[in-house]
């Protein structure tokens, strides 16, 4: 286990979020830093242009940084993908995507050998989400040590600061309700009813929802919230950022 002592969580999956370093890093790392980080990581992020395979996992064997790489483990992607009917492999949606390698360079600090997996899922419909979950768990089961589960995800976007932090807190009741009630749909239904543009919300209730199968589904806690006028003095236009562990 890397970064790991007494004080630290043994988490199952994180909330981060992605916007950039500026606006969005510290409060990922914040968040990180609470966790006790496994060898391996998966990150579940949105696809915000699309192309390709609906959930595409990334092909690479080595995500390339300044400085340094990280490896991923195509091992454990490879039984993923024959596990999960609706994984693939498949670059395309991966070769434009920030959501992942925003992420990169603060989990390799903080946990320099973890390996690093990721997988850009499109919009899906619940049961689809559902039974990508259910074969999902048994995969994870089947492990004799489990991956850390990282959803990336920023809050909602563009609206004035006095908005996006009321309707994101709509957002983040909804994920706090899901879990005490054991019901990720919930918060999915919630962010479509509100019209909430919270760009994860579809890798963050899959993780919900596989750790709901796999009997992990027990607390969620906040880390932190804020937008980006904290970094840019802009409150007309604001993108909102959470940072939340499940454990």
């Amino acid at each position: 286990m890397t970064n790991n002592t007494k004080t630290l969580i043994q988490a199952d999956a994180v909330l981060l979020p992605h916007a950039g370093w500026m606006y969005s890093g510290r409060l990922a790392a914040q968040t990180l830093k609470r966790v006790a980080i496994p060898r391996r990581a998966i990150i579940f992020a949105p696809q915000h242009r699309g192309g390709g395979a609906e959930w595409a996992v990334a092909p690479h064997q080595t995500w390339l940084l300044p400085g340094r790489n990280v490896e991923a483990d195509l091992a454990m992607t490879d039984q993923m993908i024959q596990a999960v009917d609706y994984f693939a492999y498949d670059a395309a949606p991966h070769a434009q995507e920030h959501a992942v390698e925003v992420l990169l360079p603060i989990l390799a600090r903080l946990a320099p050998e973890t390996k690093i997996s990721a997988a850009v899922l499109a919009m899906s419909s619940w049961p689809m989400i559902q039974r990508g979950a259910v074969q999902f768990a048994k995969f994870l089961d089947s492990l004799p040590e489990k991956p850390l589960l990282v959803i990336s995800s920023d809050m909602n976007h563009f609206a004035n600061e006095e908005t996006t932090r009321r309707v994101d807190r709509i957002a983040i009741d909804a994920l706090n309700r899901s879990v005490v009630e054991h019901n990720p749909e919930f918060a999915l239904r919630t962010v479509y009813e509100q019209q909430i543009s919270m760009c994860g919300i579809i890798p963050a209730v899959f993780v919900m929802e596989t750790l709901r199968l796999l009997g992990r589904l027990d607390r969620i806690e906040e880390v932190g919230y804020t937008t980006s006028a904290e970094a840019s003095g802009d409150t007309s236009r604001v993108v909102g950022y959470a940072g939340m562990v499940f454990h």
